[in-house]
């Protein structure tokens, strides 16, 4: 299984704590891969800055970066089980949609 994060737009406020560009809002996806069959999980993570924490100016983040975020700030081996589970789902059906019999 192979496991990639994207992320989208992020939401910063203008100007907080004597910086600019504050990130506050992270959208983020995470997609599990296997062969033909993939699976993905999507949300937010709220982070928070303080007066005097490390800074990185909006200009300078990374993937890097924001993926450190969003990991520090999950159980993402909770949520990597999850993507295995619907994976295996694909792969495997236990269940099947099937027309009414009228």
């Amino acid at each position: 299984m192979t496991y990639e994060w994207s992320f989208g737009d992020l939401t910063c406020y203008k100007e907080y704590e004597g910086q600019v560009d504050v990130v506050s809002g992270i959208p983020w996806t995470l997609t599990a891969t296997d062969g033909a069959y993939s699976a993905s999980d999507f949300s937010t993570v709220v982070v928070s800055y303080s007066a005097g924490d490390p800074f990185i100016a909006f200009a300078d983040l990374t993937k890097a970066n924001i993926e450190g975020w969003v990991e520090e700030a999950l159980d993402v081996d909770a949520i990597k089980l999850g993507l295995d589970a619907k994976v295996t789902e694909q792969q495997n059906p236990t269940t099947e949609n099937l027309p009414t019999p009228w």
